[in-house]
């Protein structure tokens, strides 16, 4: 499975790639570079700005719903939650 690029359509909008663990929204929705998403032992773990899986749920837009300390950001100047605020805007 490594080295193989993969795409799947989401449900809202965007592709979603799959690079040697690596995932990248396209088409100016939501776009991590740098290996910021990886994904070990069933946990996802974003890095620069950390969202794991273990303390959240799945929401139906865009992956992982996380709370941590009651607070989630997405960074790289993209969206930013607070207080456990998550929405989905198109």
């Amino acid at each position: 499975m490594f080295g193989k690029l993969r795409r799947v359509r989401t449900r809202c909008l965007g592709v979603r790639t799959w690079r040697l663990g690596v995932r990248t929204w396209r088409l100016g929705v939501r776009t991590w570079r740098l290996g910021v998403r990886t994904w070990r032992f069933g946990v996802r773990t974003w890095r620069f700005g950390v969202r794991t899986r273990r303390f959240g749920v799945r929401t139906r837009c865009f992956g992982v719903r996380t709370r941590r300390f009651g607070v989630r950001t997405w960074r790289l100047g993209v969206r930013t939650w607070r207080l456990g605020i998550v929405g989905c805007s198109t």
